[in-house]
């Protein structure tokens, strides 16, 4: 009983001494969910207005540029294009997958799980 008043005790006083770090890592986690929350939904309705735009295209109107190429916006950031590119890469490949097959009955026969399947052609 001891024993478990004590460890208690110490398992209090390790979280209230660390509850600032525990908050502002909460506040992190928080503020990213948020913010991909908004990448995906900004990507979304751009890609149901024009299907065919281009990840670039994407990375310029969502960083809010008049410029037309992303090699140049990224230079006149101090950045590299690719880096960019591989921030919202995740964003804009989900809208690679159709969400059903083009011939349902040619692949009647095959797995759900088959990505194949969706993948436009």
């Amino acid at each position: 009983m001891y024993l478990f008043c004590g460890i208690s005790l110490i398992s209090a006083g390790v979280i209230y001494k660390n509850i600032n770090n525990i908050n502002n890592k909460l506040d992190v986690y928080i503020s990213k969910k948020k913010s991909e929350k908004i990448i995906t939904n900004f990507f979304n309705e751009e890609i149901k207005k024009n299907p065919s735009i281009t990840l670039d295209d994407l990375i310029l109107k969502f960083e809010m540029t008049n410029e037309t190429n992303l090699e140049n916006y990224a230079q006149s950031k101090n950045r590299d294009a690719n880096s960019y590119r591989n921030i919202y890469k995740k964003y804009y490949s989900l809208h690679q997958v159709t969400k059903t097959p083009k011939n349902k009955n040619k692949n009647k026969n095959k797995k759900i799980d088959d990505i194949s399947l969706y993948i436009n052609k």
